[in-house]
C-alpha cells in the first residue's frame, strides 16, 4: 500500500509494523517545518484560484452574464472551506495524531511565521 506525506512522495508500507523508511518519513512529516510549508503552500493555492475566480467573475459582471456572475461567487465562498479541509486531510493523513498536540502546534505556527 502506498501512503503519501507532505513531500508528496509516495512509500510503501506493509499492515504490519512500519518500515524504517515509513518511520523515518513520518518523523519528517511531524518536523514543524515540514508541516507549516504544507500549509503554506496550500495557502497559496487558494489565493490563486480565488484570483482566478474573482478575475473571470469580473469578465462575466462586464459582459452582463448574471447567472455566472452569480456561479463564480458562490465558488468563492466555497473556495476557502474546500482548500481548508484539502489541507487538514493532507496533515492527517501524514500525521494522524499530530492536531492533539499542542507543543507541535506552536512550534508550527513559529515556522510559518518565518516562512510568510
Amino acid at each position: 500500500m502506498a501512503v503519501q506525506h507532505l513531500n508528496g512522495n509516495a512509500i510503501e508500507a506493509d499492515a504490519g509494523a512500519p518500515s524504517a523508511a515509513t518511520a523515518a518519513a513520518a518523523a519528517q512529516c511531524l518536523a514543524p517545518e515540514a508541516v507549516a510549508q504544507c500549509i503554506a503552500e496550500h495557502f497559496s493555492a487558494y489565493n490563486e484560484e480565488f484570483g482566478r475566480i474573482t478575475r473571470r467573475a469580473g469578465g462575466h459582471f462586464r459582459s452582463g452574464d448574471w447567472q455566472a456572475a452569480h456561479h463564480d461567487a458562490v465558488a468563492r465562498i466555497d473556495l476557502y472551506e474546500q482548500r481548508v479541509c484539502q489541507c487538514v486531510q493532507r496533515l492527517r493523513d501524514a500525521a494522524p495524531h499530530g492536531p492533539e498536540q499542542l507543543a507541535l502546534w506552536v512550534q508550527i505556527k513559529n515556522a510559518y511565521e518565518q516562512q510568510i
